[in-house]
């Protein structure tokens, strides 16, 4: 881990502003969730948390041209304003000794939602894979019931993953959205309607709503999804 003054490189933040911002332009034209915030950590946990460590620890010439700037503005607006120091933590005890407090909660938030978040990657990815199977294989009932498990899985994780935004929020003061779509309502939701069982579709997309997950990727949401089941039923 490095500590301190990061070395500038004049061709990578070229290159970052050029070809790298045309290729990150394509891949959030192809995966509408590219660059969203927690993305990163839900692909991988460990480099996340590794960046965001390396991002506290070290800094570039940005931050020490902001810095500048920043302390300008403060000496305008109050020329007598006391700039907070930086508190570490003193418990001896703790693994995270002499670490600043805000870099000490951060990891222990870190660690203590890690293992939903492996979860929820691995869910993900699992029912991703079975309802591809699923739809390719002409409705196979072992595909289907494995997919539900999964799809219930992560909805019984999916308030805890909320919870750690939140708590992420107040550590960082930052405004993080919380999770409205949870791929377990929205894929067996799918999987029902495909086997014709729209009124279980249905149930689950009002079950959805109430939850607080009312986003099914669709621009209607799942509102719109049960006014389409309703008229299925209806013919």
């Amino acid at each position: 881990m490095k500590f301190g003054f990061r070395k500038p490189s004049i061709k990578k933040s070229i290159k970052a502003r050029t070809t790298g911002k045309i290729k990150r332009k394509a891949k959030k034209t192809i995966n509408p969730f590219y660059g969203k915030k927690g993305m990163g950590f839900i692909k991988n946990p460990k480099k996340s948390l590794y960046n965001k460590i390396y991002n506290k620890t070290s800094f570039g010439v940005n931050n020490v041209i902001r810095g500048i700037t920043k302390n300008k503005n403060l000496k305008s607006k109050k020329s007598n304003s006391k700039i907070n120091e930086t508190k570490y933590c003193t418990d001896k005890d703790s693994k995270y000794y002499g670490y600043p407090n805000e870099l000490k909660n951060m990891c222990e938030h870190e660690e203590k939602y890690k293992d939903y978040w492996d979860k929820y990657q691995d869910y993900t990815e699992k029912i991703n894979s079975l309802y591809s199977l699923f739809m390719n294989s002409n409705f196979n009932t072992k595909y289907f019931e494995d997919l539900k498990t999964y799809c219930e899985k992560i909805i019984n994780i999916e308030p805890i993953i909320n919870k750690s935004i939140e708590e992420e929020n107040k550590i960082n003061n930052s405004n993080k959205s919380l999770h409205s779509y949870c791929i377990g309502y929205h894929k067996l939701a799918m999987a029902y309607e495909k086997l014709g069982r729209y009124d279980i579709a249905i149930e689950i997309c009002k079950y959805a709503i109430e939850s607080g997950f009312p986003d099914d990727n669709t621009k209607g949401g799942f509102e719109g999804r049960i006014r389409r089941l309703e008229k299925k039923i209806s013919l």
